[in-house]
């Protein structure tokens, strides 16, 4: 990968302003390496992927620090690794990586408690615990026979 060094003079010819539909076209590219398929078949975020994306964005079409022209081919490629990303990065403020830490910490809880939490995911983990609708009807009758008893003993 191609890397230039980031100058004062570079910095005035950052873009500021990317069009729309530029950036549209970039998004559709990049997106699918920010995504990815868990072991039970759900999608979620790939936070790594999107960390190689938004840094991707960052160095190659505002500070032109990289080359990206591998976006405009007919068939799009995207060369950036965690080297690149490792290497781009290194010399910035430490607190700089402590709130990047934090965000991807923030990002893999969320991550992980839509997954934990999303009903399709519940009912797959409870029928492999083995509560058939028919098991969770007989302990809900259960319940309301319990619930009955402890009332007619609590009158008596």
């Amino acid at each position: 990968m191609e890397q230039r060094k980031l100058t004062a003079e570079s910095l005035e010819k950052a873009e500021t302003y990317i069009p729309l539909a530029r950036k549209y076209a970039i998004v559709q590219i990049l997106t699918p390496g920010c995504i990815e398929q868990t072991e039970s078949g759900f999608w979620r975020e790939n936070i790594v992927g999107r960390a190689l994306v938004e840094e991707y964005i960052l160095q190659g079409f505002c500070w032109h620090k990289i080359d990206t022209s591998g976006l405009d081919k007919e068939k799009p490629e995207f060369q950036f690794t965690l080297e690149d990303y490792d290497r781009l990065h290194e010399g910035r403020p430490d607190n700089q990586d402590f709130w990047e830490m934090l965000q991807l910490l923030d990002k893999e809880i969320t991550a992980r408690l839509a997954e934990k939490n999303d009903p399709f995911n519940r009912f797959q983990e409870s029928m492999r615990l083995g509560l058939t609708p028919e098991v969770v009807q007989e302990l809900q009758k259960a319940l309301e026979g319990a619930k009955k008893t402890t009332e007619e003993a609590e009158e008596d």
